[in-house]
């Protein structure tokens, strides 16, 4: 039986190999008129901003190594002009999306999910967004169970590093959406558990067209990707 393609995600909004690009308007802007049909951003709680970034600290993208939740907005936004990257904050990703792609919002730092649930429930009764817009994930699995009691509605997804003994069990627990696991640890009995227990299985990050081939054989759902081009279609 012939499998579906799976969905590409644009990882870090499709940076296509440009680090300063990571997480920015720019990468998303061109990942959506390339016709990226989902994102993936990740969000810290910065100086009470949420702001989308990856790292912990500054040091890949300047001179400085300190952590981005000891620092003020303001600062980031200096630090990004100088070096010559974004720190955009998550309204400014969701209205650039404005509804046309999934958004996957992953909790990175302590007490985003509170915040991001405040925002996004925000969104939802003006009207601007559905719930279905969205889906916030994480390796911070009470972050996790934060969302499912505050703001249930909201898809989740519950990201890993390995193969559980117990496979797609804790993903059930939380009434995940998707699973999302790395490409260095891909197992058929993983990804058949999951469509068992009716989840999704996503898999990072895949900028390779042999292992995207695999993947989609065996059965993967989705896909998270630097090079969004490359997949879309």
């Amino acid at each position: 039986m012939k499998r579906s393609k799976p969905l590409c995600i644009a990882h870090r909004g499709g940076h296509a190999g440009d680090f300063k690009k990571e997480n920015s308007l720019a990468a998303i802007k061109n990942s959506l008129t390339q016709g990226a049909q989902a994102f993936e951003i990740d969000v810290w709680l910065v100086d009470n901003e949420l702001i989308v970034f990856h790292d912990r600290r500054l040091s890949r993208f300047t001179n400085n190594d300190k952590k981005i939740t000891d620092c003020t907005v303001a600062e980031l936004k200096q630090q990004a002009d100088t070096h010559g990257f974004e720190v955009p904050t998550l309204l400014e990703i969701m209205e650039l999306i404005n509804g046309q792609a999934l958004l996957n919002i992953e909790l990175k730092g302590p007490g985003c999910a509170t915040a991001v649930c405040q925002l996004l429930q925000q969104r939802v009764n003006a009207g601007a967004n559905v719930p279905k817009d969205f889906v916030v994930s994480s390796f911070d699995q009470p972050q996790l169970v934060y969302c499912l009691n505050h703001f249930p509605e909201l898809p989740r997804g519950l990201l890993i590093c390995g193969i559980p003994a117990d496979l797609a069990h804790q993903a059930e627990q939380l009434r995940c959406q998707f699973l999302g696991f790395s490409l260095e640890f891909i197992s058929q009995a993983l990804i058949d558990d999951c469509h068992k227990k009716g989840i999704n299985a996503w898999v990072y990050t895949v900028n390779q067209a042999d292992d995207f081939a695999q993947l989609a054989d065996m059965g993967v759902d989705g896909i998270f990707t630097d090079y969004p081009s490359k997949f879309i279609g």
